[in-house]
């Protein structure tokens, strides 16, 4: 053979080899894009509750920058805003499931959550809520991922019991969770031989809290117990009862985890659902400059599971995914170990708090002395 001949059969064996690499090129790289994992979360990015939701977006943010480099797959996450509105949580989950085409979702507390769920179920991806009420847990693929009412709850009514407090006014927001929580309180407090004297819920958008603290103040409860939502909804009830100087004592669930300011609660005591350790809230803290606590942790917890879920399944498989997440038992988190429940919940110990110097310290109840 000559040579022009073998240059000639090099040159086509070089063109086949240029075809067949542009062929692969366009044939993978749909592929790869398909292969990418998309999380959605929804989030209340406006409202009262915006600065709760910018932590609890940067924390998702942090849980997937540390799991990245020992991640096999590639993810991707796509954040909508949930205006803190029922019929902005149904728009978003239209927009990630049909739109979009997420693989899992992450839903903010129990009326995104509630929403959520079938939608999910439908779809048949993993669904995580970060929520309390039960309801979002339905379904083989939906799961719970806030400590249940009835743990935290107990915590309130063992010190009451141990204070000798007879009678207790509840105040939450008009949210399903927060009714939930409110509710599994009257159920339980005949047990410890509590009376509750006084149960409302308020608006988000609640400007004055002075009425209803007067209302309040009339029943003469021992203590005020109140779910008020975001920082600047709980700073102006918190406001309210300064200036109106009530003799009762003001207790919280959860809601001064949303203060960035603590100096209106200073020496009081109150039951967090999922407290934040120390270490991990200064490193996110010096991460994205939040001090905001409430959901950080939840939040950061969820979307390393879901990462779990899917390294676990080795692929785009979100039914695999799942059946991993059903069957969690003992894995660490930031909150210590953790296990999901036969209906879906993953449970995280309550924690008695306190405010000292502006810090937030784990108390004990034998620490709550009246």
């Amino acid at each position: 053979m000559g040579t022009s001949s073998i240059m000639s059969k090099q040159r086509v064996e070089g063109c086949l080899i240029v075809v067949l690499a542009m062929l692969w090129l366009l044939l993978a790289g749909p592929a790869c894009a398909e292969d990418k994992i998309k999380i959605g979360a929804i989030l209340p990015l406006t409202g009262d509750m915006a600065a709760v939701g910018a932590a609890c977006r940067d924390a998702i943010r942090l849980a997937m920058e540390e799991a990245a480099p020992n991640s096999h797959l590639q993810y991707e996450v796509l954040f909508e805003d949930d205006h803190l509105t029922p019929t902005e949580v149904a728009k978003a989950s239209e927009k990630l499931l049909s739109v979009d085409k997420v693989n899992a979702i992450i839903s903010t507390w129990s009326y995104g959550g509630r929403i959520v769920a079938p939608k999910a179920e439908k779809a048949r991806i993993p669904h995580i809520g970060v929520a309390w009420d039960h309801l979002v847990a339905d379904g083989e693929y939906s799961f719970l991922h806030l400590t249940p009412p009835s743990e935290f709850m107990s915590k309130f009514l063992e010190v009451f019991k141990r204070l000798g407090v007879k009678k207790v006014a509840l105040l939450g927001v008009e949210e399903s969770g927060s009714v939930f929580a409110l509710d599994e309180f009257i159920r339980m407090a005949p047990e410890y031989g509590v009376q509750v004297v006084f149960r409302d819920s308020v608006m988000w958008d609640l400007n004055d809290f002075n009425p209803l603290v007067s209302r309040i103040t009339r029943l003469q409860p021992d203590y005020l117990v109140f779910n008020a939502g975001g920082e600047s909804l709980t700073t102006r009830l918190l406001q309210a009862i300064k200036n109106q100087h009530v003799k009762y004592k003001v207790t919280a669930i959860t809601a001064f985890d949303t203060l960035q300011d603590t100096s209106l609660i200073e020496g009081r005591w109150y039951v967090s659902d999922s407290f934040l350790p120390e270490e991990f809230a200064q490193r996110f803290e010096k991460r994205f400059g939040h001090k905001i606590r409430y959901g950080v942790g939840n939040f950061y917890e969820a979307a390393r599971l879901l990462v779990n879920a899917f390294e676990s399944a080795g692929a785009n498989e979100p039914q695999k995914a799942r059946n991993y997440l059903a069957s969690v038992k003992d894995e660490p988190s930031i909150f210590g170990s953790t296990s999901v429940s036969e209906k879906g919940i993953f449970r995280y110990p309550a924690q008695l708090v306190r405010i000292l110097g502006g810090k937030r310290t784990l108390i004990s109840e034998s620490d709550i002395v009246e």
